[in-house]
This record gives structure tokens, sequence and C-alpha cells, in this order.
């Protein structure tokens, strides 16, 4: 399993909360199993609210080649097409790490 993590910031307001981070984890999942080619691969979404941003982690199968760039794609597919991600930006990104296989 190859896991992705980083953050999104909303563009201005108030600290992200809960809602927002539930509603960008629907957000994905319903965005990452209609676009062909992107639903490949994922397996888990988990997303928290922080003080200033929504942090993801983002799940992939090992067979997932460049995992950043699939969750990139993926994000940057869903923020230019959702009205509600418009204008976040994604703020801190990680490399892959592969969980179990002694890395």
């Amino acid at each position: 399993m190859q896991i992705i993590q980083l953050g999104l910031r909303r563009p201005a307001g108030a600290a992200p909360s809960e809602a927002d981070a539930a509603l960008i984890q629907d957000i994905l999942w319903a965005h990452g199993g209609c676009e062909p080619g992107l639903e490949h691969g994922l397996e888990h979404i988990r997303a928290r609210a922080g003080p200033d941003l929504v942090n993801l982690s983002i799940l992939l199968a090992e067979a997932v080649q460049d995992p950043l760039g699939h969750v990139l794609r993926l994000i940057e597919d869903v923020m230019r097409n959702s009205t509600y991600l418009s204008g976040w930006q994604i703020v801190r990104r990680t490399h892959p790490t592969n969980e179990g296989s002694g890395q």
C-alpha cells in the first residue's frame, strides 16, 4: 500500500471544519470513482480538519505507478471542476511511502 499525504487550504475565511473535511473526502471519492483510469488503485481516503487546512491521507494500491502524480492529478482535476473546491490550494506534498514493505 502506498500513502500520499498532503494538505488543502481554503482560499479565505474561517478555519476548515470537520464538515469541510467530510465533504472534500466525499468529493474525492465521487470523482475518483467516475474518472476513467483514476479510480484504479484508490483504496482509502482520510480527511481531517486542522487549524489552517484539511489534511488528506490517500492510500493507493502498490500497482499504481507514480502515486504522487496520480493523487495530484486527481485533486487538481477535482479542484478545477468543483465549485466547492475552487480556489483551494495544495499546500503540502510528501513523497509516497510503502506501508509494510520494510522501506
